[in-house]
């Protein structure tokens, strides 16, 4: 997804603001920004803070029970852009990326940390994505108490050199139940996954991991061809997990094998980066791949 040429601006102009009371009562179901538009930015002045005041709501529940809660942004854009913006404290999910198409997120900085608390902030997420494609979140920070990403549905989704700390990390593929659960073509590039549980409640701070492909079998859709990159030689592991991995640029320390094993039929492994072997003498293989029959290797 690339910023249009040509479109309007709206700019969060006022260096901090908070949703009042009399904004949003704390019994309030709305989405608090909806947007649904063609060929716009949305931007945030340099200095800005957008306070969701999601104390207010927080009661350890999330989406599941207590109080309803109101999502922050609602987005319903194409050949549009959102960008730097600075936000804090939403009470539940952040932003709903929805039948969107051609639509970049860049520079957005989610800080829901005053929500590790007892009885504080559940199903936080930073970024949802459903029916939309052509999407690109890059360069975003989401410190927060659920996923940093979720793609239910969508195809041709980049998410690329993010941070994402204090939730659940990545997942991809819908558990089912929806009008379209199908997951296309996702491209997870140079991200941070730190202090993330995967489906661990409450979260173990020092239990990390990166991503989730989740289905729920007898309903229709599930993740097809979503792709896994590997940018350090400690993703290897994670990657056997995965029918279509991609090796970037990476550097396997001295006295190490580069090993997939496990993988299954059907897997498909293409290098499209350097491979760095840090050795001055060696003993056995330098890559080992260890699968079922229809294992496919491409180099270009």
């Amino acid at each position: 997804a690339t910023a249009p040429t040509s479109h309007i601006i709206y700019s969060l102009s006022c260096l901090s603001f908070k949703f009042s009371q009399q904004d949003f009562n704390r019994t309030a179901v709305a989405t608090e920004l909806k947007m649904k538009s063609k060929n716009i930015t949305v931007t945030g002045a340099p200095g800005h803070l957008i306070d969701c005041d999601g104390k207010r709501w927080w009661d350890g529940r999330g989406g599941n029970g207590g109080v309803k809660k109101p999502k922050f942004f609602f987005a319903r854009l194409t050949d549009s852009s959102i960008v730097n913006l600075n936000v804090k404290n939403t009470p539940v999910h952040a932003f709903s990326i929805n039948t969107c198409k051609n639509l970049l997120v860049s520079g957005i900085t989610i800080d829901n940390t005053d929500g590790d608390c007892a009885h504080g902030g559940h199903n936080t997420d930073g970024f949802d994505v459903g029916c939309s494609s052509n999407i690109t979140i890059k360069d975003c920070i989401v410190k927060n108490q659920d996923d940093c990403l979720a793609v239910n549905s969508g195809k041709d989704i980049v998410f690329e050199g993010n941070f994402c700390s204090g939730g659940h990390g990545i997942s991809i593929g819908s558990v089912g139940g929806r009008k379209d659960n199908v997951v296309e073509r996702v491209l997870l590039k140079n991200n941070i996954v730190a202090d993330s549980a995967n489906g661990t409640e409450p979260i173990d701070r020092n239990i990390r991991a990166m991503l989730r492909i989740r289905t729920l079998l007898l309903l229709v859709g599930g993740a097809l061809a979503s792709e896994f990159t590997v940018n350090k030689f400690e993703d290897v592991q994670e990657a056997c997990r995965h029918k279509n991995i991609v090796i970037s640029d990476i550097e396997v320390p001295a006295g190490q094998t580069l090993e997939f094993s496990g993988l299954k039929q059907g897997t498909k492994i293409t290098f499209v980066g350097k491979v760095t072997f840090g050795f001055t003498t060696w003993e056995g293989p330098l890559i080992r791949i260890i699968g079922e029959w229809s294992l496919a290797v491409i180099i270009p």
